[in-house]
């Protein structure tokens, strides 16, 4: 997943917890408690302005999906965005739309990167976490109210979601 590509629906990132970390961008970094220590900023920037409390960190323990997955149901939060932090080297597919009312014209599928994160922007219709390892651990921050903002939108069409070797995802209508 490209972030040019991921642009609309939110953000990609990869979190390399490593010694080269001291090799940060020095707009994601500054000297804090008089130049003994370096904050480096790991995470895009987060919306949670409108949610009634403040950000929650959780983590999510995932299993593989069977593909062809079926897909008939999207949830959204308006009041707050939410980050998925890989834990392991796992690859996540993420289906998405900005659509007010997704159709299967609206809907996009992305394969992350092994390891790499991303951002859901709020507003944006979104399937349940997808893991394609046999199991993963995703740290998530959200809007603390989370549970009251986890609005559901049942698509008009189910769609089956075929993959091939975790590279290529496609969104395709169910036959009558």
């Amino acid at each position: 997943m490209t972030s040019e590509s991921f642009a609309p629906f939110g953000s990609c990132f990869s979190l390399e917890l490593r010694p080269q970390i001291a090799h940060a961008a020095p707009e994601s970094s500054s000297l804090i408690n008089q130049g003994s220590s370096r904050r480096i900023s790991l995470l895009p920037a987060m919306d949670v302005r409108a949610a009634k409390a403040d950000a929650v960190l959780q983590a999510y323990q995932a299993r593989q999906r069977d593909f062809p997955l079926v897909c008939c149901e999207l949830e959204r939060h308006v009041q707050a965005d939410q980050i998925f932090i890989a834990m392991q080297e796992q690859q996540s597919l993420v289906i998405v739309s900005c659509q007010e009312r997704p159709t299967h014209e609206g809907l996009r599928a992305f394969v992350t990167d092994k390891g790499q994160s991303f951002l859901i922007r709020k507003a944006v219709w979104h399937h349940g976490l997808i893991c394609l390892a046999a199991q993963a651990l995703y740290l998530v921050i959200e809007g603390g109210d989370y549970a009251n903002d986890c609005h559901f939108y049942g698509l008009d069409e189910r769609y089956t979601i075929y993959q091939d070797n975790h590279e290529t995802c496609n969104a395709v209508k169910l036959p009558s």
